[in-house]
């Protein structure tokens, strides 16, 4: 798998789907999606960065062809404070469903962040 590329500065735009063998699933159901930037798996709390839904993460309408998806915005801030210079990070997406069962939607993944010539 080919790692993402980030640049420090950059509002980076995604769409998740969230499905379970194949199929679409509903995620009105889910009480939380949570998205975290760290420095390795494993790494000690808090984050270097959190979105969740509300903030930075908003479900699409659960019906037809955006039934399962959500949009993930990671700001441009996550990507310029001191804690993320120019490096590799991870990150990984829960969903949370009643009863507090948690399910990685998108496992722990490596993720580049470059510096840019114009900084913001």
């Amino acid at each position: 798998m080919i790692s993402p590329v980030w640049y420090r500065g950059e509002t980076v735009n995604y769409v998740l789907t969230v499905t379970t063998d194949g199929v679409a699933e509903d995620l009105t159901a889910a009480t939380g999606i949570e998205m975290q930037l760290k420095a390795t798996p494993g790494a000690a709390d808090p984050a270097l960065a959190s979105l969740s839904i509300g903030s930075g993460i908003t479900l699409r309408a659960q019906s037809g062809t955006t039934l399962g998806q959500a949009d993930i915005v990671i700001p441009s801030n996550w990507l310029t404070g001191a804690g993320t210079p120019a490096g590799t990070y991870y990150f990984d997406i829960v969903v949370i469903f009643p009863s507090s069962v948690r399910r990685y939607v998108v496992k722990p993944t490596r993720v580049i962040v470059r510096d840019v010539v114009n900084q913001p």
